[in-house]
């Protein structure tokens, strides 16, 4: 039996969708004795019992960790100084209410991810049917693209993003801006969902139904009627939806905020996939 020991890798493989856990059973079935038809509590229970824990940590946890219906903020924050915050790293023994850094960690030399943890007080039921306060450990994070001053912070709650880049922004006595898109920002990102197949979208806050795309390149989005007509208007656009399938043969959903630069995953996604859709928010912001 090589049950893995660390919470946060069996909270992690018990939250992963059945997809994903039977993609991994599929590569990994000759070597771990696998199966991969099963139920979803079948698909876990056999990953935790028979998969070394490094096997997990490499092929789910470092793909996955962060993955998920994510929130990401984004934000430019001016000359970003990585010496400045490299001594702020804390143990867990002094978790609070207020995130505190645990971790960091390099990607590919040009990005540094700060992991922040707190607790939140939740309430819950407990054995006697009695509501009872608990801490209930939260996780966020802080991508750091350190050469051009582009942020992602991934927490479901803005309160929390903007505490973190504020934090960030004073440990290296420099400014930050929170990144918005404008309407015509937006329209460029409906032009990008038209060169993805079977992609679907939706206008946030406002009653246009959602509209079928196709991948051909000379298809032109505004010729649609109903939304030629609707965009004339002028009507302020608070987001968009947009659903499709990527380059990867994966469908995945999202939401963009314009006002708050904020992209909300609706589907599971992997770090590939976030990243994918997190470069094109860059090209659209013009920082590439």
């Amino acid at each position: 039996m090589n049950m893995p020991k660390d919470p946060r890798l069996i909270a992690l493989v018990r939250r992963l969708p059945a997809k994903i856990l039977k993609e991994f059973c599929k590569k990994y079935s000759k070597d771990y004795g696998l199966k991969v038809y099963a139920r979803r509590s079948e698909l876990v229970s056999q990953i935790l019992a028979k998969v070394p824990e490094e096997v997990l940590i490499k092929e789910l946890y470092m793909k996955y960790e962060q993955a998920g219906n994510t929130t990401v903020h984004l934000f430019k924050l001016e000359g970003i100084n990585v010496k400045k915050i490299t001594d702020l790293i804390s143990p867990r023994t002094e978790l609070s209410e207020v995130p505190i850094i645990v971790d960091m960690m390099w990607i590919n030399n040009t990005k540094l991810m700060i992991r922040f943890e707190y607790v939140e007080p939740i309430l819950v039921v407990n054995e006697e049917y009695q509501l009872e306060v608990r801490n209930k450990l939260q996780v966020a994070f802080a991508i750091m693209h350190v050469l051009d001053n582009f942020v992602e912070v991934r927490t479901r709650s803005r309160n929390t993003a903007l505490w973190i880049i504020r934090m960030l922004a004073k440990h290296m006595n420099s400014s930050y801006e929170p990144l918005r898109f404008s309407r015509d920002q937006i329209g460029s990102w409906v032009d990008w969902a038209k060169t993805l197949r079977n992609a679907r979208f939706k206008p946030i806050r406002s009653a246009l139904s959602t509209v079928s795309l196709t991948a051909r390149e000379e298809y032109d989005l505004r010729e649609i009627e109903e939304f030629e007509e609707w965009w004339k208007k002028e009507e302020r656009v608070g987001g968009i939806y947009i659903k499709a399938e990527i380059p990867t043969g994966e469908e995945l959903g999202f939401g963009i905020n314009a006002e708050y630069g904020k992209i909300m995953f609706k589907t599971f996604a992997s770090e590939e996939e976030i990243q994918y859709v997190i470069k094109k928010a860059k090209q659209i912001l013009g920082f590439s």
